[in-house]
């Protein structure tokens, strides 16, 4: 939709950039507020527990490391912190907008979850760090697996049923592609 081919604007432009000042970084504003909007759109998609862990404090891009320093801050410490600072920002004047599925969960579903709990943001966070571990963790035994049996693209069905769905399901991803990993399950 609209809002993907944005952001992939947004990180093409900022990967020219890298290259034209050498740069091997991309550092991001993303915050702890940003995240768990993250989740919860993730979530209603019918997300797997990568898509649970939410914004990583970085990540591959290409040739290029996307850092977030600020992910483990709330919007609202940021703007405090910039206020107090006599700080200026910009706020893009669609983030109001509730027809945008992300806008509709900042201004609609995360001020509900913060009634439940007044601390989800960094909760959230909290979560997603553990959720990396245990991903990582999941992967690494399906990568050992493929190293292990030298395999390619094909693999005996009987292995495959054999291996404990979690990591079935990330043998075949690894194999095919998320979409094949799915028809086992």
């Amino acid at each position: 939709g609209f809002e993907e081919a944005a952001r992939n604007a947004r990180y093409g432009a900022l990967s020219e950039e890298c290259r034209r000042v050498g740069a091997k970084k991309i550092a991001l504003a993303h915050t702890a507020s940003d995240n768990i909007e993250t989740v919860i759109f993730n979530l209603s998609r019918g997300a797997s527990l990568s898509g649970m862990r939410g914004i990583p404090p970085k990540r591959p891009q290409g040739e290029f490391e996307v850092v977030r320093p600020l992910i483990l801050c709330t919007r609202k410490e940021i703007e405090g912190f910039a206020s107090e600072n006599g700080l200026s920002f910009c706020t893009d004047k669609t983030n109001s907008n509730t027809d945008y599925t992300r806008n509709f969960i900042r201004h609609k579903i995360v001020p509900l979850i913060k009634e439940i709990n007044p601390s989800a943001e960094t909760r959230v966070a909290a979560a997603g760090e553990k959720l990396s571990r245990d991903e990582s963790f999941i992967s690494d035994i399906a990568k050992d697996f493929i190293e292990k049996n030298k395999i390619t693209n094909s693999c005996k069905i009987t292995e495959l049923k054999a291996l404990h769905p979690a990591l079935r399901s990330r043998v075949m991803a690894y194999m095919f592609g998320t979409v094949c990993s799915e028809m086992l399950e």
